[in-house]
C-alpha cells in the first residue's frame, strides 16, 4: 500500500461518508430543531413568568383598598404597575401605623384594668360603687385623662 497514493479500496461507501452532504443536512436539521426546542421552551418559561407577575399585580389591585378606589381623573383606565406598587407600599405603611396605635391602646387598656382591679373594694360589688369615684390614666404620649367609674362598673 502506498500511503500517498489513492486508496479507493479503503474509502467508505458514499452513504457512510463523513463528507456526505445529506449527513450534514441531517445534523443541521437536528441542531436547528434542538435550537428551536430550546427557544420554544425559553419562550414558554418567559411567558409563564410574565403571567405570574401579571397575576401578582392583579391580586394586589384586588387586595389593596386604595387600588380599588376609582380616581375620576384617570377614569376607568387600569392603574400602572408603578402606581399599584406605590399604593401597596403606602397601604402597608398605614397598616403598620394602625397596628402600632392598637398595640399602644391595648397596653393602655391593660394598665387601666390593672388600676381598676387595685382600686376595687373586695367587699363592695361594682354595681354599688359610687358614681363619683374616678382614677387618672396617663397615656404613653404623656397626656392625662380621667376615667370615671359608673355604678354599673363600666368605663
Amino acid at each position: 500500500l502506498d500511503p500517498t497514493g489513492p486508496q479507493d479500496d479503503l474509502s467508505l461507501p458514499p452513504s457512510l461518508s463523513v463528507d456526505d452532504e445529506d449527513s450534514d443536512y441531517h445534523q443541521e436539521a437536528y441542531k436547528e430543531s434542538y435550537k428551536d426546542r430550546r427557544r420554544r421552551a425559553h419562550t414558554q418559561a418567559e411567558q409563564k413568568r410574565r403571567d405570574a407577575i401579571k397575576r401578582g399585580y392583579d391580586d394586589l389591585q384586588t387586595i389593596v383598598p386604595t387600588c380599588q378606589q376609582q380616581d375620576f381623573s384617570i377614569g376607568s383606565q387600569k392603574l400602572s404597575k408603578a402606581i399599584v406598587l406605590q399604593k401597596t407600599i403606602d397601604y402597608i405603611q398605614f397598616l403598620h401605623k394602625e397596628k402600632k396605635k392598637q398595640e399602644e391602646e391595648v397596653s393602655t387598656l391593660r394598665k387601666d384594668v390593672t388600676a381598676l382591679k387595685i382600686m376595687k373594694v373586695p367587699s363592695m360589688p361594682p354595681s354599688q360603687w359610687p358614681a363619683s369615684r374616678s382614677c387618672q390614666r396617663v397615656s404613653s404620649a404623656g397626656s392625662r385623662s380621667t376615667v370615671s367609674l359608673r355604678p354599673c362598673g363600666r368605663l
